[in-house]
């Protein structure tokens, strides 16, 4: 079983375990008196036990200072379980999300690394590639005494990878990280040092080159003509 799967199964586990304990420790008390009074086999006394814990409950409703009492720490407790709930859904929902992105980098990389290797090898000299997505993600390359991130291994190589949230204060460095953390890279010989690339909303065309020997990776302007 994946690490994220494990995960999920956790926060789903802790989520009911939580509501379980939540409502548990509102009804505590009626829940004990109805099992109490509870006679097995017995139908007229299983009606007869819910009427007089029903009874009981509104005696006790009736004690304005017990009442306020259970109020309260049922509705404390409520308000945690639901803040954990929520806490728990958004944890899955980001982690289902970054799987996605993650999986969606690969396939460009896979398409990058390919034509890269094509031209490398003289198949072609160039081409242009829409790289549709992961949205706001970037094509990052590190290349020389760049800081690289740790699956470079050392060498020259591009990544797809989800930018900083602040690009302030050691920017070089925490992107290489983040790579690491939400990316994913591959090795390129001959890559020529470029410039960060942006994926925007319906995507951004990128021309593969080699010029001079080395291969350059950049934005292309593609005008469509109507």
């Amino acid at each position: 079983m994946e690490t994220e799967e494990l995960i999920k199964l956790i926060l789903g586990a802790l989520v009911v375990v939580s509501i379980i304990v939540g409502v548990s420790l509102f009804f505590k008390e009626q829940v004990i008196d109805f099992f109490k009074g509870l006679s097995v086999g017995n139908s007229a006394g299983i009606f007869l036990t819910l009427i007089k814990w029903g009874g009981r409950n509104l005696n006790k409703r009736g004690e304005e200072g017990e009442l306020l009492r259970n109020e309260t720490f049922g509705t404390l407790v409520a308000v945690i379980c639901i803040g954990f709930l929520i806490v728990a859904v958004v944890t899955v929902y980001f982690t289902i999300t970054g799987d996605r992105d993650i999986k969606k980098a690969q396939a460009v990389i896979d398409i990058f690394a390919n034509e890269t290797r094509r031209i490398n090898a003289g198949e072609i000299n160039n081409v242009i590639r829409l790289v549709p997505n992961p949205s706001s993600w970037r094509i990052f390359n590190f290349v020389g005494s760049d800081k690289k991130p740790n699956s470079c291994a050392g060498a020259n190589c591009l990544c797809v990878c989800e930018k900083l949230s602040i690009e302030v204060f050691n920017v070089e460095e925490r992107q290489a990280q983040k790579c690491d953390d939400k990316g994913v890279c591959t090795v390129i010989m001959n890559l020529k040092k470029s410039n960060p690339i942006e994926i925007k909303g319906g995507g951004v065309f990128v021309s593969i080159n080699k010029v001079n020997g080395l291969i350059e990776i950049t934005k292309k302007w593609v005008w469509a003509l109507w």
